[in-house]
């Protein structure tokens, strides 16, 4: 996801600039930028979820109308190619 790889690189700013030697007030706020991106994981993890249970959702109402349509069966490919994503 992309706020757990934003996290690895505020880390690794943190430590640069702890390196720097830069003041605690400074380190003080790149730590808070590093929390605030670890509360959003589980939101977004949340917010993704959600989405995928939409879309089969979707897709199964809509099958016998739908199924022959190319956005039917894109969509369907996604939900398949998710479901093997380990979670």
């Amino acid at each position: 996801m992309v706020y757990e790889k934003e996290v690895v690189i505020e880390r690794k700013r943190l430590e640069t600039m702890k390196s720097q030697l830069k003041d605690e007030y400074e380190l003080r706020k790149q730590e808070e930028v590093i929390n605030e991106c670890l509360t959003m994981i589980p939101d977004s993890i949340a917010r993704t979820q959600q989405a995928f249970n939409d879309l089969n959702t979707i897709l199964q109402e809509t099958q016998l109308e739908l199924s022959e349509t190319e956005v039917f069966q894109t969509a369907n490919t996604l939900i398949q190619e998710l479901e093997l994503i380990p979670a």
